[in-house]
């Protein structure tokens, strides 16, 4: 029994002496480092140095700066750099070493193996650098002197003023640094409630601006009742809309009252010396008084004054702007399919009847109660005199049609535009060459016709005939009845406006150097849109 027991002992001082030396090993081994079977997240910990970890997940996790979101919506980003910052997990993985390393390795076979909840970094920054950014923000800069007033911008008419929301700096750089020092990436300032120590941001003085300006509240209410009409025309599958900015244009600023005067009623010119005050249109004379309210010009009752004949330039700059050079941007950008083009015989494209639509949108100040929408199947008459007898449902030219593009023209075509006296040639959608022209004289009843034809035949070696001419071309491509496109040897110069004044019968002129190269490739039956 003696020596069971004596082995017993020695079995068990040998076990305790390998204990220990392993204990004593493993602490000598882990010394510095981290011990075995630890990681923060997907990082393996064992064996690295705090330095060494730390560089890891400054990497995985960088810090690099902080999006301040003023309350108007104006961002401003402050980066780590500006701010001198230091960011560091140091301190929290020493702590970890100092629980877990050297001769407390043992403790990793019980403890925690994932250490990402003990772990977060140390940040310090020069806050004198943050405060100093902050402070030159321009959306932060405020003046103690408030103001309020009417301006014109491309919106049209709005108040600026300082009032509002009025920054308190000093709880905004507070905050800032909070959200800075919790490594956060962004704050918004019109949130107050973002951390358990978040200050207000801003001193509302909204109320006080509007007990302290009630008259310019009114004016602006007056100015706003117009400029937010609601006008808009269906049209070009899609939608033409008056917007504030437009409207605001309409209404007589002060300053403009001479040249107001100075206007007188012309057929030519709709809307000429006739303004719309208080929803009625009439004439104004030096008779009459008027008052400069806030920068716009009322009348006696304080009604804003609006031009008829800036409702008409407006509705010009509409017609001049939605032509068929613009439906063909349109089809070769591949927007739409949509092609109109204009009934005018006289050398006017006009696809939009600008004395119809001008007529629309002033009988919207008028009478309030009408409603607008386009008709492409039906229009007016453009030269009518009396306008207000036109249907205000149509705002096309009579006689404008309409084409599907991709069926009527395809890829391959030629297109001439009347208006710039250009010819392009397009080959499987891209232009292939292109020349001035000379189209016919529209001053002597000769324009050139509008519409979508094709090449329906080819001539080389020529004679023209008409009732007062006989000429000789090289070469000729049949577009329309008696009307071609042909070489012009009589012509030195093409392009401009050549074909006001001394424009063809009709046919299409082109350098022969030009016409040659065209003549070799277009095939009869390659489609050809002419347009104004």
């Amino acid at each position: 029994m003696k020596k069971k027991g004596l082995i017993a002992a020695l079995i068990c001082a040998c076990i305790l002496v390998v204990t220990e030396s392993v204990y004593v090993f493993l602490s000598i081994w882990y010394e510095g480092v981290f011990p075995a079977f630890l990681w923060i997240d997907d990082i393996y910990l064992t064996g690295k140095t705090t330095k060494e970890v730390n560089q890891e997940l400054i990497e995985k996790h960088p810090y690099d700066g902080i999006k301040v979101i003023d309350i108007s919506g104006e961002e401003l980003f402050i980066s780590a750099e500006d701010i001198k910052m230091e960011y560091t997990f140091e301190p929290s993985l020493e702590a970890i070493m100092e629980s877990r390393g050297g001769f407390k390795w043992w403790q990793t076979l019980y403890r925690t193996k994932n250490l990402a909840s003990e772990i977060s970094p140390s940040i310090s920054f020069d806050e004198n650098e943050l405060a100093y950014r902050l402070q030159n923000w321009e959306v932060l800069t405020t003046s103690d002197n408030l103001y309020a007033q009417i301006v014109k911008g491309e919106n049209g008419y709005e108040i600026d003023s300082n009032y509002g929301y009025k920054p308190i700096m000093e709880n905004i750089v507070f905050n800032v640094s909070d959200y800075i020092y919790l490594s956060e990436t962004e704050i918004n300032l019109a949130d107050n409630n973002g951390t358990d120590y978040s200050r207000p941001n801003y001193t509302d003085l909204t109320g006080e601006f509007e007990n302290s300006h009630q008259d310019l509240v009114a004016e602006f209410d007056k100015i706003n009742k117009l400029q937010s009409k609601e006008i808009s025309f269906e049209i070009f599958s899609g939608k033409i809309t008056v917007s504030p900015g437009d409207i605001s244009k309409f209404i007589l600023a002060d300053g403009s009252l001479e040249d107001a005067l100075a206007e007188e009623k012309d057929k030519q010119s709709p809307g000429s010396g006739l303004f719309i005050i208080g929803g009625v249109e009439k004439e104004i004379s030096e008779e009459d008084s008027f008052y400069n309210n806030n920068g716009l010009l009322e009348d006696e009752n304080g009604d804003l004054i609006i031009s008829e004949s800036k409702i008409y330039d407006y509705a010009k700059s509409i017609a001049d702007t939605y032509t068929t050079r613009w439906c063909m941007d349109r089809y070769r950008d591949g927007e739409s399919n949509q092609i109109l083009i204009g009934g005018g015989d006289k050398g006017d494209g006009s696809i939009i009847d600008k004395k119809v639509l001008f007529n629309c949108i002033k009988t919207k100040f008028i009478d309030d109660s009408t409603d607008f929408a386009s008709n492409s199947e039906s229009a007016s008459e453009s030269d009518s005199e009396d306008v207000e007898d036109t249907n205000p449902l149509d705002i096309l030219v009579k006689g404008t049609k309409e084409y599907n593009a991709s069926e009527v023209l395809g890829d391959t075509y030629i297109e001439v535009d009347m208006n710039q006296q250009h010819l392009y040639y397009y080959v499987d959608g891209t232009l292939n060459m292109d020349m001035p022209v000379v189209t016919g004289n529209i001053n002597r009843g000769r324009s050139t016709p509008a519409g979508v034809f094709d090449i329906y035949n080819k001539r080389y070696h020529t004679y023209l005939r008409g009732v007062d001419y006989v000429s000789y071309v090289n070469y000729w491509l049949g577009v329309n009845k008696g009307v071609g496109i042909h070489d012009a040897n009589w012509r030195s110069e093409f392009g401009d406006e050549i074909y006001k004044t001394d424009g063809s019968h009709g046919c299409i002129n082109c350098p022969e150097e030009k016409i040659s190269v065209l003549w070799e490739v277009a095939e009869v039956g390659t489609p050809v849109i002419l347009h104004y």
